[in-house]
């Protein structure tokens, strides 16, 4: 029977002691050196320029194409796979860093949707009623409502209020925020009608002719940017 060195024992018993001080000292490392690529790296501003206007955002010289698109998706709710940048050149490869495509403080970049549809079919529950419809992810919420006001006809738009998995619905928000997907299931709910209208109806100036003459009060509510007379 071989015999093993007291010394090797108690070498092999320290290390496997020191093994979570060792994987603590690399956990607190990794943070710091990530900490000091943030706070010592020239962070700069750029401009992405879309059809709907300007959008500034502040980048790593170090991060991809892939990196900022995700981050555009977070801001602009469009998803990255159907991202295009570029800038006074061809199209930038997902795997190119800023610095590596000669980007810029305060230069522009532009934002191109792809064309390239992603349709799927969603299923709308509104009172009794189940309906399919037909949608593209980049739709909005308001584009969805309209959709089932065709549908179904005799709803008043300003009453619809969409759920999906118990969360509303933002009008300006795109169906891609929610990841929806084939027969995703949406439910509507229809807000009671108020009687704002009415009260605008009301509240409207108006000018009445009576037999003896007008209404000097009714005249100045007729005509509020005047004095009231004639």
């Amino acid at each position: 029977m071989s015999m093993v060195c007291p010394c090797r024992i108690r070498a092999v018993s320290g290390h496997h002691r020191l093994q979570p001080l060792y994987h603590e000292m690399h956990q607190a490392l990794s943070l710091l050196f990530a900490k000091l690529r943030f706070s010592y790296t020239n962070r700069m501003h750029i401009v992405i320029v879309t059809e709907g206007g300007e959008h500034p955002i502040e980048v790593d010289p170090m991060e991809t194409t892939a990196e900022v698109k995700q981050n555009l998706e977070g801001l602009l709710s469009i998803p990255a796979r159907r991202q295009t940048l570029s800038c006074d050149q061809p199209d930038f490869f997902d795997f190119m860093t800023m610095d590596f495509l000669g980007v810029k403080e305060n230069d522009r970049i532009v934002l191109t949707i792809n064309s390239k549809e992603n349709r799927y079919k969603i299923i709308v529950k509104i009172s009794a009623r189940v309906i399919s419809l037909d949608v593209e992810e980049m739709d909005t919420v308001a584009s969805l409502k309209n959709k089932i006001q065709e549908s179904i006809g005799g709803l008043n738009i300003e009453q619809i209020t969409l759920f999906y998995k118990d969360s509303k619905m933002r009008d300006n928000g795109r169906l891609c925020e929610y990841k929806l997907g084939m027969n995703s299931e949406i439910i509507a709910t229809l807000d009671p009608v108020t009687h704002s209208s009415s009260a605008m109806m009301l509240a409207s100036p108006k000018r009445f002719e009576f037999c003896g003459g007008s209404s000097s009060f009714l005249k100045f509510n007729a005509y509020p940017s005047g004095d009231g007379r004639e």
